[in-house]
């Protein structure tokens, strides 16, 4: 499991995020209304016409269904009216909508159906490789420019079973070189892995011959 340090640190980086989201979509539409009044008068007017959409039916509930169709009508043709001006004036039908970094989390770190976005783990996995001193190595030695001229295509693997310890060793060659780990076994085959808190072991195919022992 992550430390809660660096959790709580995660976790404020997305509030800083849709913080910087909520800013940005309320300079948007500032812009927006002082270039074109009409669309914030049009805005009121929509609020305008729900409220009063809603008081109506409150005092006569049985003409519910023609009220709702009034208020439909007014709305569809309010909508209209600001689509065009926007149109007309070359600015995107979303612009006061949030834009988050990530549209998948909306920068909340979890999706729709409660489980960690990919951002988040990648969170994780930055926060892990910080740990474990091989952040710069990777700067410089990373998947951009991975050779398959020292390994095969599937090479790298997510395990998320549990692994024995290995024996800490480093790479001294190919790619990778300078990177620290353990020397694992997985279906018969030598590995190095590096242990990524709460996401398992991340796993790449190593002969034997490209690693040292790690003395303390």
């Amino acid at each position: 499991m992550a430390d809660e340090q660096t959790l709580n640190r995660i976790m404020n980086e997305y509030e800083e995020l849709r913080i910087s989201a909520a800013n940005e979509r309320k300079k948007r539409i500032e812009k927006v209304n002082k270039k074109i009044p009409r669309v914030a008068e049009i805005e009121r007017e929509i609020f305008q016409c729900g409220m009063e959409n809603t008081k109506r039916i409150f005092k006569n509930p049985d003409k519910a269904d023609e009220y709702n169709r009034d208020f439909k009508e007014n709305l569809r043709k309010l909508e209209n009216e600001k689509s065009n001006l926007l149109k007309v004036n070359g600015i995107s039908a979303d612009y006061n909508k949030y834009k988050y970094k990530c549209e998948n989390c909306s920068d909340t770190g979890y999706d729709k159906n409660g489980k960690k976005c990919k951002c988040f783990k990648q969170k994780l996995i930055n926060a892990a490789y910080s740990v474990s001193n091989i952040e710069e190595t990777i700067k410089t030695q990373n998947f951009d420019t991975f050779s398959f001229d020292y390994y095969s295509k599937d090479v790298i693997s997510m395990n998320s079973a549990p692994l024995a310890r290995g024996e800490k060793v480093r790479v001294i060659k190919g790619p990778l070189t300078g990177l620290v780990g353990e020397l694992v076994t997985v279906d018969g085959k030598s590995k190095i892995a590096v242990r990524l808190n709460m996401l398992g072991c991340a796993c790449a195919d190593m002969p034997v011959g490209y690693v040292e022992p790690v003395r303390f």
